[in-house]
């Protein structure tokens, strides 16, 4: 199983630099509008719109308790988490909650993910919304490392 929180900025005149300099955080990934890059297939691509991100598996999280990675996240922020909603240039902003389930534990029928009070409580306090993806491999496919 894997676990990851992410902290997804867009805009079409978003600035990553700029809201790096703002949030005092590092992000994990981010790309200016008409910035190109390479993914892992080899292809150029060319970002039609502003993105930022941070992920808390990228700061080193590999806690299998989603209460940690909120921790992480909110902690990463200090004073900037409540400021995150009226960011300059920011459409849309959302924390992605990334569970993959792997074939191992696909024989398992349930799994439990827990947040705290405090962990519900930060997530409002951002102001954001919360995205919950969960996936989990067909019969031949496998969750790599990182997706």
């Amino acid at each position: 199983m894997l676990i990851n929180v992410r902290l997804y900025l867009w805009g079409d005149k978003l600035d990553p630099q700029r809201i790096t300099e703002i949030l005092g955080v590092t992000p994990s990934e981010s790309r200016a509008k008409g910035e190109t890059s390479i993914i892992s297939t080899g292809k150029v691509v060319t970002a039609k719109i502003g993105f930022w991100c941070f992920s808390t598996r990228d700061a080193g999280l590999k806690s299998f308790e989603l209460a940690e990675h909120i921790e992480l996240l909110r902690s990463q922020f200090g004073a900037s988490w409540t400021k995150i909603v009226s960011l300059p240039d920011v459409q849309d902003a959302c924390v992605d909650i990334f569970i993959a389930i792997g074939e191992e534990e696909q024989e398992d029928t349930t799994c439990y993910f827990e947040m705290s009070p405090k962990n519900v409580s930060d997530l409002q306090q951002v102001g954001l919304r919360v995205q919950v993806t969960v996936s989990y491999p067909g019969t031949t496919g496998k969750i790599h490392e990182e997706p």
